[in-house]
């Protein structure tokens, strides 16, 4: 499975309660490379859907574009909504891409809502 894929295969098997656990604390242990919050957003959304999501006769099924859309809402307000960082202070001043990404929309959205404005003005004067 790469980033950019439409869907992707869960393959039933069996592991026992420990190993879940085990996997779980890795991820979220300093073991586990993190600079940023992804894993717990990713976490989030994916609890998110399967908890708003009812389970057919092959089970529990979660679309990429569902998964994203609850991905996007955590980051949107975390960043837009209450400016908190994604990402470790590393002194560089760096943000995170998803900081990055929602930063140029919102900025550009700005743009738009000012220059949306200063048009209504000019007809409002013109009338």
């Amino acid at each position: 499975m790469a980033w950019n894929s439409k869907s992707g295969s869960l393959n039933s098997s069996s592991i026992s309660d420990d190993e879940y656990w085990s996997l779980f604390n890795f991820v979220f242990s300093e073991s586990c490379h993190k600079t940023s919050t992804y894993k717990f957003a990713l976490l989030k959304s994916i609890l998110d859907n399967l908890l708003n999501n009812t389970p057919d006769e092959n089970g529990q099924l979660i679309f990429y574009s569902d998964l994203f859309a609850k991905f996007a809402e955590s980051f949107w307000n975390l960043v837009v909504k209450y400016h908190l960082h994604q990402q470790k202070p590393t002194g560089e001043g760096k943000t995170s891409k998803i900081e990055q990404i929602f930063n140029e929309a919102t900025a550009k959205i700005r743009s738009l809502k000012t220059l949306n404005l200063r048009q209504s003005k000019k007809i409002q004067n013109q009338n």
